[in-house]
């Protein structure tokens, strides 16, 4: 027999109410004794052998009673049954309580819930789907979505191989230096290295709790909510009076997951950064920078865990700070391209680490690669005219970021230039929405690739677009609000973005998404007056020619080329051709007008356009025009910032900062320029001129065989005007023309889909295509002098059209094509001798290594370093 004392457990409360009256009856007898006794002992026996023990008999202390015959009790509450045992049902029947039906009683059964783990180690004994809680939450791991309470979902651990059980979240599991807990907060695979760090839109989590945060700037303070989830936790004033200027970035600059204040005026030579820990600020120090750089963007740059700092000069040159441990470890120089503005950075390569998007006014976007903050490579993706770069994200779930580019003209109009290993692979046309407005990407449904948040200014209509493989799904409309979308956070830490919104009165509200649907309401926040602030932070291949001249611009960046300047330019007019090789500026075919023998000398030439009977040239001074002037073709104007320059008979006109200009002959108007909003390029004509605007094409000049009845085309890539007749690339890489099509001139095969370029001459017109694998020459209409039927080119890269012939740059140098009355297709006395070994690069096999010309065994190992 064992003695308990009564329990205040559900089965002793149970054993009271059994017993009640036989207790009841006993005390009677002995009620004044009762009451003066220090306790009532209770005797528990297991008479049924089920390990369920019934009360059997009990007394009262320091009376003697005769219908009690325990006299070994426990004091009363000094100690309780052991968990399971106390209070049996049925004292006489050993199966009851059997909590799993197995006939065993409970306190006999070593698994009382038989899910096979022994109730010694069962947590849960008596709940079969779960046995153990490894962060001891009281949530059994089955149930628990993160059982080792690390932050990162188990599922997620589970996927890519780390313990769910184990809290991982500071360890590597690929050894790329990024822990595991950065690569889940910034939605990247853990296993694999060298991967893509990427904040897909914009993040704060100030206290590092994986929970994204809002921080309101004031005149003289910040204010910053710290979130639990979509609820507000707590609220944290910062006064920051002694910090020099304005709220720039959010910054992780010492690496321990939460993000730091980054403050200055971009009129001071001053960055003051305030550290942060659990949403604390402390001072983090003054650094001094450049006078003659403003600070652009935070980015990772160096593949590490802490961000570091970008500054551009108005030259377009550019410095990074390479932050250590919240210390600046080194500072890079990075050489620019003048007139081109960092938009943007991701990684557009998948190596970790973050590179520059650029962009001029003509809507060209270059690219500049990064490896451990340095420019390894410039890469020219294309001019998309009346396009804006205006978000990253990786459109096709490749590991590579893409770039994503909003109509200037037509608001809604969105596009991706989809990259590959920091190349463009293709432009996708995503889809048009009147008079939306893309204001932020996000993974909303967490399939791996970003997705679009876009808002009707007026009407507050906002709607999410589900991309995948760089295609529109699915478009969400999620309603009309009073509420403008300030940026996107992730506020509950399930790897979907949400949508914070603020109203006028300073109203704050969340827009909650899961699987790319609306969850509810919009959540109201909270009402703050200060200003809601948000900031992006983020990230070619080696045949990656930016300036299209057949030298790639990792040979030119190592051999003191000019990665944005052609080095070969080319161009065809009347019967002149005109070009740039190693051994200087040539003219060749009709030069009876001094094209070739009164030629200025140019410094960094970039552009030549070849007229009739003259020819101009573009260089860092300006524009230079020489030959026959007999109607002003030569008489240059003065402008600023001149751009481009083009030509056919004898007028050119040329795109610069003050808009466009022409000059020369004038007999239909073609050289007096109508009033033009935004152009972004201008060609000239025989008789006519054209220009490509921000809201599309308009021409100008002769009309007589409809040249200047430019039809409506939006997203045009290339332009070019030939004799009586204009054609365009429009996207996604179609060619389309008008005027004189007697010889189907204006009539392009309709099979062209990847046009990169088109070059148009008196009755024929080229174009220059890319399949993604190689780049050759389309041409159509008339063929009497062949100059439709182009000859083999090894990867060509530039094409011209004069009066009945065509020529292209290419890897060995200049070819020609079509009529050849005047010596127009003679290319002799041009040398093209890119690696100066003496050898030209039509019969060099190794055209960018001097060391070697000859590969006679044809085995890829030039001669002098084959050993057979």
């Amino acid at each position: 027999m064992q003695q308990l004392p009564f329990s205040n457990s559900t089965s002793a409360r149970f054993l009271v109410g059994l017993f009640l009256v036989p207790m009841l009856v006993s005390m009677a007898f002995s009620t004044k004794r009762a009451e003066a006794s220090a306790g009532i002992y209770f005797c528990w026996e297991d008479m049924d052998n089920d390990g369920y023990y019934a009360v059997v008999d009990s007394y009262t202390q320091g009376i003697f009673d005769p219908f009690y015959s325990c006299d070994d009790g426990i004091e009363l509450g000094s100690n309780d049954p052991p968990p399971g045992e106390g209070g049996d049902p049925a004292p006489d029947d050993p199966s009851i309580p059997d909590n799993d039906g197995d006939g065993i009683g409970n306190s006999a059964d070593t698994d009382d819930d038989n899910d096979g783990v022994p109730d010694v180690d069962d947590i849960f004994p008596f709940d079969p789907d779960e046995y153990e809680d490894t962060d001891a939450d009281g949530t059994g791991n089955n149930a628990d979505t993160d059982d080792d309470n690390d932050v990162m979902p188990d599922f997620w651990e589970e996927y890519y191989g780390l313990d769910p059980v184990y809290d991982d979240s500071r360890d590597d599991l690929d050894g790329d230096g990024i822990p595991n807990l950065a690569e889940y907060r910034f939605h990247t695979d853990p296993s694999a290295p060298n991967n893509d760090l990427l904040v897909i839109d914009t993040h704060c989590d100030v206290d590092g709790d994986n929970d994204d945060d809002l921080v309101f700037e004031y005149p003289e303070s910040i204010q910053t909510w710290m979130m639990n989830g979509v609820v507000k936790q707590s609220i944290v004033d910062e006064d920051y009076l002694d910090a020099p200027g304005d709220l720039i970035a959010y910054a992780d600059i010492d690496g321990d997951f939460d993000l730091d204040y980054v403050f200055g005026y971009q009129t001071y030579e001053e960055i003051v950064i305030w550290r942060l820990e659990e949403g604390l600020a402390s001072f983090g120090g003054s650094y001094e920078r450049h006078s003659d750089y403003q600070f652009i963007v935070s980015g990772n740059f160096n593949n590490d865990v802490t961000d570091d700092f970008l500054f551009q000069s108005d030259n377009g040159d550019m410095i990074l700070w390479l932050f250590d441990d919240a210390a600046i470890a080194s500072e890079q120089q990075i050489s620019g391209i003048s007139g081109y503005v960092v938009v943007a950075i991701a990684d557009l390569d998948a190596d970790g680490d973050d590179d520059l998007v650029l962009q001029d006014m003509s809507s060209n976007v270059v690219v500049i690669t990064l490896e451990s903050g340095n420019a390894v490579n410039y890469g020219w993706l294309g001019r998309w005219a009346g396009r804006r770069v205006v978000a990253t994200g990786d459109a096709d779930s490749d590991g590579d970021d893409d770039i994503f580019m909003e109509s200037a003209y037509s608001s809604g109009d969105v596009m991706v230039i989809e990259m590959e290993n920091a190349a463009k692979v293709a432009g996708r046309w995503i889809g048009y929405w009147p008079g939306t407005q893309l204001f932020a990407t996000g993974d909303i449904d967490f399939d791996g690739d970003v997705d679009l948040i876009q808002q009707n200014t007026i009407t507050g209509s906002v709607q999410v677009v589900e991309i995948e493989n760089s295609s529109k799904v699915i478009g969400r409309w999620l309603g009309n609000f009073n509420y403008a979308i300030k940026g996107t956070i992730d506020a509950e830490s399930d790897g979907d973005v949400d949508v914070v919104m603020q109203d006028d009165s300073g109203n704050v509200a969340l827009i909650v998404l899961e699987d790319g649907a609306k969850s509810g309401g919009a959540k109201w926040l909270g009402s703050n007056s200060g200003d809601l602030k948000f900031f992006s932070a983020g990230r070619v291949s080696a045949e990656q020619d930016s300036d299209r001249d057949t030298l790639p611009d990792l040979w030119e960046n190592a051999n003191g080329r000019h990665v944005s300047i052609a080095d070969y330019p080319l161009s065809a007019g009347w019967h002149t051709n005109c070009a740039k090789a190693d051994n200087g500026v040539t003219c060749w075919g009709h030069t009876g007008t001094g094209q070739n023998s009164a030629m200025p000398s140019f410094t960094n030439l970039r552009m030549l356009a070849t007229g009739a009977d003259h020819v101009c040239g573009l260089d860092d001074s300006g524009v230079q025009c020489w030959g026959d002037n007999s109607m002003g073709q030569t008489a240059v104007p003065v402008m600023n910032g001149v751009t481009s320059i083009s030509t056919f008979k004898h007028h050119t006109c040329a795109l610069h900062s003050g808009g466009v200009s022409c000059w020369g002959d004038n007999t239909y108007g073609q050289s007096t320029v109508p009033s033009l909003s935004d152009p972004l390029a201008v060609v000239a004509g025989g008789r006519h001129t054209c220009a490509q605007l921000s809201d599309g094409i308009t021409c100008w000049g002769d009309n007589t065989s409809g040249q200047s009845s430019e039809p409506v085309i939006h997203r045009v890539e290339d332009l070019s005007a030939g004799d009586r007749n204009t054609c365009a690339v429009y996207h996604p890489g179609r060619v389309t023309c008008w005027g004189l099509n007697g010889s189907l001139q204006s009539s392009p095969p309709s099979s062209i889909d990847d046009a990169i370029a088109v070059s148009v001459g008196q009755n024929t017109a080229c174009a220059l295509r890319d399949d993604g694998e190689q780049t050759y020459v389309t041409c159509w209409g008339a063929s009497g002098a062949g100059q439709n039927t182009p000859p083999v080119l090894d990867s060509p890269v530039v094409i011209a059209s004069g009066y009945q012939h065509n020529c292209a740059v290419d890897n060995s140098g200049v070819k020609c094509w079509g009529r050849s009355t005047e010596g127009q297709l003679d290319t002799s006395l041009l040398l093209y001798d890119s690696d100066s070994d003496g050898v030209a690069n039509s019969s060099d096999a190794f055209r960018l290594d001097p060391t070697e010309s000859a590969d006679s065994d044809g085995d890829g190992i030039g001669d002098n370093a084959d050993p057979g």
